[in-house]
């Protein structure tokens, strides 16, 4: 398959792909490193810090650019949190539909922890950085 090249003067380059799934794959691939490459030097201390202290919001431009990235993700694997009257959890769901959420953290006291768990816990999985 050929398709235009956005380097070398936009002529025509042979891409490794057989099938329109595999462009499609491509293509993701390569926005995704550009937008991880774009966000990681917005990831900063203070960032997770005003997270914490207002995980629902309002959220500074940078913040909610990441917030806003992280949600563009599938359904399976994503974390959600879940509350069971007593204590709040950190869950991951496994499937697509949502066949079943298997709990990773918890019991946390607040559903602002059980957020800020998620959020620190997605930054550490997208963008290979850790933060207390």
């Amino acid at each position: 398959m050929r398709i235009a090249s956005a380097e070398g003067g936009g002529g025509l380059a042979r891409m490794p792909v057989g099938s329109q799934d595999d462009l499609e794959a491509v293509i993701a691939s390569r926005f995704h490193a550009r937008r991880v490459e774009a966000l990681r030097p917005l990831i900063t201390a203070e960032m997770v810090e005003e997270h914490w202290r207002s995980p629902l919001g309002p959220h500074s431009d940078g913040l909610q650019r990441v917030l806003n990235y992280l949600g563009l993700f599938g359904i399976d694997g994503k974390l959600i949190t879940e509350h069971d009257g007593e204590a709040w959890f950190v869950c991951r769901v496994v499937g697509f539909p949502a066949l079943r959420a298997e709990r990773v953290a918890g019991p946390l006291d607040s559903e602002a922890q059980a957020l800020h768990e998620v959020f620190r816990r997605r930054l550490l999985d997208v963008f290979g950085v850790r933060f207390p």
